[in-house]
């Protein structure tokens, strides 16, 4: 079972990565890119919340197998869907260049941001082990799903408001911004207990949730050179999902050996240090309805 689930890891669609370089490619300004990108995080958001809920209704009626079943079609409808979208005339051929082997890894702005992401990705691991551990404490298991679909809806929320705001303020300070504004409602769950009051502080950590990932992919978009924007965003992805293990594994470490608060307070602490980071990203200002840079 683990060699199937690695590698299924290993050969999963890279739709992700495409479809996040194809809004590159199809939006020019600035705000219409946050835009995308953040109808982007909260479909994404909804997946992660609304995928789970199918799979655990077809094990109750069926069984695994069938859910694998089901997994695998949407896979394959989902391949079919992305090849045949009248979409993929966005996808601009680019001359050929010389280029690198690290590729986007060479320019030292790209790596700050994939550096930031790994830090923010990181304290979204944490969340992810700190609700099941905080409602195992309190011996309501089934209050981990909970907690993390709130968060998960607010981060759906939070996404949907952000993508509509018409925001003056460089994209760089917005992405400190948001990094910093998250960890203040990460912090608050050390200071409240109870099913509501943990729901409500999961609600209000997750409104950052989205904002955040919208401009850091937007980010990626204007820093990344034409001839690596695809391996910019598959690398952003390998710094998003590896910070989301490394923060499952360490919050996992700590719920067990400091308590189940322990992560939400790490994970503030880190997302306040990546707000510090992100800080150090110098501003390019983008006069209004100007294309962002290429």
């Amino acid at each position: 079972m683990a060699l199937a689930a690695a590698m299924a890891g290993l050969f999963a669609t890279p739709m992700t990565v495409l479809t996040r370089t194809l809004w590159r490619m199809r939006f020019t300004r600035d705000d219409d890119r946050r835009r995308a990108f953040s109808i982007d995080a909260v479909m994404i958001e909804i997946n992660f919340t609304l995928g789970p809920t199918i799979v655990a209704g077809v094990i109750a009626i069926a069984n695994a197998t069938a859910a694998f079943a089901l997994s695998i079609g949407v896979i394959v409808a989902s391949f079919l869907v992305f090849v045949l979208s009248p979409a993929l005339k966005y996808f601009k051929p680019e001359p050929p260049v010389e280029r690198h082997l690290l590729g986007p890894l060479t320019d030292p702005h790209l790596l700050l941001v994939f550096g930031a992401s790994f830090g923010l990705t990181m304290s979204f691991g944490q969340l992810e082990v700190g609700y099941p551990a905080y409602a195992t404490f309190l011996g309501l298991p089934a209050l981990g799903g909970i907690l993390l679909a709130t968060n998960s809806f607010g981060s759906a929320l939070g996404g949907t408001l952000f993508g509509g705001l018409n925001l003056r303020a460089p994209l760089e300070r917005q992405f400190a911004t948001t990094l910093a504004i998250m960890s203040v409602p990460l912090a608050l769950h050390a200071f409240v207990d109870g099913p509501l009051a943990f729901g409500i502080a999961a609600f209000i950590a997750g409104a950052a949730i989205a904002p955040s990932i919208a401009c850091q992919s937007v980010l990626v978009s204007r820093l990344a050179p034409a001839r690596y924007a695809t391996e910019a965003f598959t690398w952003s992805s390998t710094f998003i999902v590896s910070g989301l293990g490394a923060g499952m594994a360490v919050g996992g470490w700590l719920s067990e050996t400091h308590g189940p608060k322990a992560p939400f307070v790490a994970g503030a602490v880190l997302v306040a240090a990546m707000a510090l980071l992100a800080r150090q990203l110098p501003v390019r200002r983008v006069a209004q309805g100007e294309p962002a840079p290429h």
